[in-house]
């Protein structure tokens, strides 16, 4: 899966997820809402030497502080994001179209997506990463704002995620069809 391949990616949830039937742009939630802790596992995905391979092509969930943007197809951007309580960074490609200024360097997030290889999408993610990985990001939180910047596709799964209740094993396999 690459992150040309985002449509395919909102295709596949909408099998499971018929929540924005028709919508093209994000769902932004009012930022009222009372979140519950989202769920992250830096720690799980990456140590000392870096990221471990065997998360590639799985579900992942990261929190961390953008430290760089750069423009991808269609107000999608790219998120190089500094990974909390530890040295390691990654990229984040969103496939949620992103208002100017939505989101600012310095901005921490937490982001649900699609772990993928760097190389398999050498248009836009491999021109400005050299790591092995990025994260496919469906589901955005800005953590100082609690404003939830999520696909329309993924809303369910992205709800679930926020309240803590999602079944990462389910959401694989839709994603994986």
């Amino acid at each position: 899966m690459s992150f040309m391949h985002y449509k395919s990616v909102a295709l596949l949830c909408l099998s499971v997820s018929f929540a924005a039937l028709g919508e093209e742009k994000s769902t932004t939630l009012d930022s009222g809402i009372k979140h519950q802790p989202f769920v992250s596992f830096n720690s799980e995905y990456y140590d000392e030497k870096g990221f471990k391979e065997q998360y590639i092509g799985h579900v992942g969930a990261v929190t961390g502080k953008i430290i760089n943007q750069e423009p991808g197809p269609d107000n999608r951007n790219l998120l190089q994001i500094q990974l909390e309580d530890t040295s390691q960074t990654t990229w984040v490609a969103s496939v949620t179209e992103l208002s100017e200024g939505q989101l600012e360097v310095g901005d921490s997030i937490d982001v649900l997506g699609f772990f993928d290889e760097t190389l398999k999408e050498p248009e836009y993610v491999a021109k400005v990463s050299k790591d092995v990985e990025y994260l496919i990001g469906f589901c955005i939180n800005v953590t100082d704002t609690e404003l939830p910047i999520y696909n329309p596709y993924m809303l369910h799964h992205c709800l679930a995620w926020e309240q803590g209740d999602l079944d990462v094993k389910k959401l694989e396999t839709s994603l994986l069809r």
